[in-house]
């Protein structure tokens, strides 16, 4: 968490983490459409390639108000890096300085062996960075549950097995949940205030 005394203004910083096409755009683009300007500030944002960085490197950002609390202004930015395009250095970065995750499972069936995959590998890019997903602020984001072979939510959450992370049923096209999902983190990430 960035904090500025001065400025009384906090800023916690969470990643959207899953396999490429499980609605990470999707659901930065829903919530821009479904929260209020003043609290989004009208953003979304898709840096594209960052030449200073690496030419295919793709990131989406969402700035959200969570409001005046404890005496600062709260904001919470939502970073989308592309994993195919951004590469695993990139993600060590940003594994290392996430003060929350966000898992966002897709929930076809045929989609399994992926979102476990991906998870693997997302604790190991924590463990690199001497981080633990269990002492992370994560929140599960179960999306795509519109898709008609859309797993059950308990298979998906036996497989996925995060006990202690709230799981939330998303159609991010449709633009449900998806405040449910910044909801649930935000309480997670304002008890280090």
């Amino acid at each position: 968490m960035f904090y500025s005394p001065s400025k009384k203004l906090a800023i916690f910083r969470a990643a959207l983490w899953g396999t490429t096409q499980c609605g990470k755009t999707e659901t930065l683009k829903g919530l821009i459409g479904q929260l209020p300007r003043e609290v989004t500030r009208g953003n979304w944002l898709d840096y594209g390639g960052i030449p200073e960085r690496d030419a295919e490197f793709f990131l989406e950002y969402v700035p959200v108000r969570l409001g005046h609390i404890k005496d600062a202004d709260v904001m919470l930015e939502l970073f989308a890096p592309h994993l195919d395009q951004a590469g695993l250095e990139v993600w060590l970065e940003l594994a290392s300085g996430a003060d929350g995750i966000i898992i966002v499972v897709d929930s076809h069936t045929s989609r399994l062996a992926r979102n476990l995959a991906s998870l693997r590998q997302l604790r190991q890019l924590l463990v690199t960075a001497n981080r633990s997903l269990e002492r992370v602020p994560t929140v599960c984001q179960f999306n795509k549950r519109d898709v008609p072979d859309a797993l059950p939510c308990e298979v998906l959450e036996r497989a996925i097995d995060l006990r202690t992370a709230p799981v939330i049923e998303t159609v991010a096209t449709r633009r449900m949940g998806l405040v449910d999902v910044v909801r649930a983190l935000s309480k997670l990430l304002l008890r280090a205030l």
